[in-house]
């Protein structure tokens, strides 16, 4: 019999705060505008991040936290400089499938979305990537 899924408590919430830093902007993300603010990308990172550091107490030994589908709408500029709170809600769970409400704030709500996350066993899902670099056969 296999592995039950954790069972996470509703609203489980991870933050992270960070002020913004040059190496955080759309610029060092590699937009070729001057575009001197907080990079999505950026924004995508810190999101999982505060998710899966409110997860890993939950998750059993030789799992991994992987992201496997998100959308996000980055509403306002975060400038160098000013910091940002990232905040990641677990709003639902359906098996070793987590789903996050994702909010980012300066001084106003910057960006918000949906992180879909999955636990996986991490000896196979390694051993796939792994197979991966195997060179082709024939």
């Amino acid at each position: 019999m296999g592995l039950t899924p954790p069972r996470l408590p509703a609203g489980l919430r991870g933050r992270l705060e960070r002020t913004v830093t040059a190496a955080m902007s759309a610029v060092a993300a590699g937009n070729p505008t001057p575009a001197h603010v907080l990079a999505t990308p950026v924004l995508l990172d810190l999101w999982e991040q505060a998710a899966a550091e409110a997860a890993l107490p939950y998750v059993p030994p030789g799992y991994l936290i992987v992201g496997v589908h998100m959308e996000i709408w980055h509403l306002r500029p975060t400038p160098i400089g000013l910091q940002v709170e990232v905040t990641a809600t677990l709003e639902a769970q359906d098996g070793w499938r987590l789903e996050w409400g994702l909010e980012a704030r300066d001084r106003e709500l910057v960006a918000r979305g949906r992180l879909t996350q999955q636990l996986v066993d991490g000896d196979r899902f390694l051993a796939a990537a792994r197979a991966k670099l195997a060179p082709p056969p024939g």
